[in-house]
């Protein structure tokens, strides 16, 4: 498997799994997906050797390097560009959150891969996260009944940001970037049953980040009359025993379950059964592991091409809904299988 890396931003190391599941992947070659990049950053990049070439120009990178995968990790404004740009190659993508700027750009992205069938997975989820899967198991397995309430939580410590987060016009937002990993596994585990969505955040605890909100709050209407709530913050100690704490409950009309990431953990209470801890799955696969295992015809794909963009609509809407304090429907979506 001959693999591109195009940017070296943010969660870009995200490829090293797959270079340790499949010793026979390469990374073939590397560019800068912007001008705040320094292709130096690649030096010591996991899979990239002398062999390895690089380019000043991703465009270059795209045509000239016969590609079975590509990764794009780079600053927001540029994500979306490049999966367009990959997809009218046909080249496979893996991309970082959010995949579009703006719900225009989203629209402009999907016509592009939906018309070449180009798969791409958006490293927005939470699969392959233990206390998950063992969470959407309970719930497919109908342990739980119709899922009417849920809540979903992430919570980080702070940390310094990058010059282009003080500014909405170079960063999308709080909600797209933190809140898309709780929108991810809500679609994952309760499917597309949301038809409406109201927010609300706040800037005052880090002025010198303007364009990153400290912490929001939304509610996800459901369309059998339920709703889910999502915290998000960045609110998190820095004494904490781990970055981030992320925690779910989902309660149906025959249980509730329940899952803490942080703490290892998920229980499952029914009408008929005490609570009780659900065995975690040893080893669960690596998304990226998964998606390129899918590429080579192996496996089903960890998420449809179609979730990675809706789930992304859904986030941006709720960016704007925050923005705005008023709520945005999440219907109708051309984002469907």
């Amino acid at each position: 498997m001959r693999i591109g890396l195009i940017g070296c931003s943010y969660h870009w190391g995200s490829y090293k799994a797959l270079l340790e599941a499949l010793p026979e992947a390469r990374v073939v070659a590397v560019a800068p997906g912007c001008a705040q990049e320094k292709p130096e950053a690649f030096a010591k990049a996991a899979g990239v050797t002398e062999e390895t070439r690089r380019f000043a120009d991703a465009r270059e990178l795209l045509d000239k390097s016969e590609l079975d995968l590509v990764q794009v990790s780079t600053e927001f404004t540029a994500m979306g560009g490049w999966v367009r740009e990959a997809a009218q190659r046909g080249v496979p993508v893996t991309v970082e959150k959010p995949l579009a700027f703006d719900l225009a750009e989203l629209a402009q992205t999907w016509d592009i891969v939906s018309s070449t069938g180009t798969p791409v997975y958006a490293m927005q989820g939470t699969q392959g996260w233990a206390v998950f899967e063992a969470a959407k198991a309970a719930v497919a397995s109908g342990a739980v009944g119709e899922v009417y309430a849920s809540h979903h939580q992430k919570s980080y410590r702070w940390a310094a940001r990058p010059a282009s987060w003080q500014d909405r016009r170079t960063f999308p937002g709080f909600i797209p970037w933190v809140g898309i990993h709780a929108f991810g596994w809500m679609e994952w585990i309760l499917g597309d049953v949301f038809t409406e969505v109201a927010g609300w955040d706040g800037y005052a605890l880090h002025p010198e980040v303007p364009g990153c909100a400290t912490q929001a709050g939304l509610v996800f209407k459901q369309a059998n009359g339920g709703f889910a709530t999502v915290s998000l913050d960045y609110l998190r100690p820095k004494s904490a025993p781990t970055h981030g704490d992320e925690r779910l409950r989902i309660a149906g009309s025959l249980g509730v379950v329940e899952a803490y990431e942080a703490e290892g953990r998920c229980t499952l209470v029914t009408a008929d059964a005490a609570p009780r801890a659900l065995e975690l799955p040893e080893h669960p696969a690596d998304p990226v592991v998964t998606f390129a295992r899918f590429l080579r015809g192996e496996t089903q794909a960890p998420t449809q091409t179609w979730e990675a963009f809706r789930v992304t609509e859904w986030a941006l809407k709720a960016q704007q809904a925050a923005d705005t304090g008023k709520p945005v429907t999440l219907l109708p979506t051309a984002y469907r299988a």
